[in-house]
């Protein structure tokens, strides 16, 4: 199916208007853009209609990459009132309100006793290690500062993509940022954007305007014509038909759970919660009691992924039901997004091809 969405039109403008962004994926682009939204995130400069230039392909220097971290942490504000001592002699006048906030609040530290080397390139792991300390991990305790990607991928906050040799641009610090919103801190109490809303960074209603809009092209009536075979097309009018009785923002936590009936050989009755729990609700409403059938990496690939599959991703760690199939994303439905049920939200195409695993309801897949 080709039909044109909301969010897709938002990511053409973004192009369009930031054209030195060549570089960027969706995903990067995306999340610049909700950064921004939020105030956590500025460009490099303004196009002549005053929309941002994020130069998202460009390499941040570390004075550049500590900026951007404190802006995510809606500290900005304090950072330039305060009167901050730093030992380090190399670092620009402009900079030395976030370096002094990162270093005071051991976010960020320096590459000698009285050396920031605020000019050179940041690496992955560097600005990894920075996040991860906002998250309130402790580097050389819980993570080692040189390979900080190791635990990013096991909390979610990365994906693999990342390692020693990796280059690193905005675009991935506005993707880490990004992700970083959603991760829970080291404590387990609340995730990032959930301290921020309390801090007063940000309102729970402009989190919830960036994070859970409604695709108004979700409520359009499928045409089996658009790449849809019958059973697909009668699998996504069953979904969408669960909105009326699981509309967007309704709850739904990891403690809800969905008693679930065998389904195929060797899977017994069983009760599913959170995310897992949703995601098998909505894929038995489509699909009735046909069975399924577990697809490891190697086993599927984008062009095989159909409307109603079920997709584990992050790191093993949430499960997502595929809405809408596009050429460059997916769209889905989910339970367990912030504890609530979540309809509309995009997966680049990229990520939906790291899934764990796909579990899919179409014996041909």
């Amino acid at each position: 199916m080709r039909r044109i969405i909301s969010v897709l039109l938002a990511f053409a403008m973004v192009v369009c208007l930031a054209p030195a962004v060549f570089g960027a994926s969706d995903a990067e682009i995306q999340a610049a853009e909700d950064l921004h939204a939020l105030g956590l995130f500025q460009g490099t400069g303004t196009n002549p209609d005053g929309t941002p230039i994020y130069s998202l392909d460009r390499a941040p220097n570390r004075c550049e990459a500590v900026t951007m971290l404190v802006r995510l942490l809606g500290k900005e504000a304090e950072a330039d009132s305060g009167t901050w001592r730093i030992p380090f002699t190399d670092v620009d006048r402009w900079a030395v309100p976030y370096v002094g906030y990162a270093y005071s609040n051991q976010l960020a530290f320096g590459t000698g006793s009285t050396t920031f080397d605020g000019k050179s390139s940041v690496t992955a792991t560097q600005y990894l290690t920075f996040v991860l300390r906002a998250l309130g991990y402790e580097s050389g305790t819980d993570f080692h500062w040189n390979a900080a990607w190791e635990l990013s991928d096991r909390i979610g906050l990365t994906n693999g993509e990342y390692s020693e040799s990796s280059a690193f641009t905005r675009g991935d610090a506005a993707k880490i940022s990004f992700n970083a919103l959603l991760i829970p801190l080291k404590d387990g109490k609340e995730t990032l954007a959930q301290k921020l809303i309390r801090e007063g960074a940000f309102s729970e209603a402009a989190f919830r305007t960036v994070f859970f809009e409604m695709i108004p092209a979700l409520t359009a009536k499928p045409d089996p014509s658009d790449d849809m075979d019958v059973l697909e097309a009668e699998a996504y009018e069953r979904i969408l038909a669960l909105q009326d009785e699981y509309p967007e923002g309704a709850s739904w936590t990891i403690h809800d759970m969905y008693h679930r009936e065998p389904i195929g050989t060797g899977y017994p009755t069983f009760d599913s919660y959170g995310c897992l729990g949703f995601a098998m609700l909505v894929s038995d409403a489509a699909f009735g009691d046909l069975p399924y059938w577990r697809r490891n990496p190697g086993e599927f690939d984008y062009d095989s992924i159909r409307v109603g599959d079920i997709l584990r991703i992050n790191n093993d760690t949430h499960s997502v039901v595929v809405l809408e199939k596009h050429d460059t994303h997916l769209i889905l439905v989910e339970g367990n997004y912030l504890d609530v049920v979540h309809w509309g939200r995009v997966l680049p195409r990229e990520e939906a091809e790291k899934a764990d695993y796909l579990l899919t309801r179409y014996q041909d897949n």
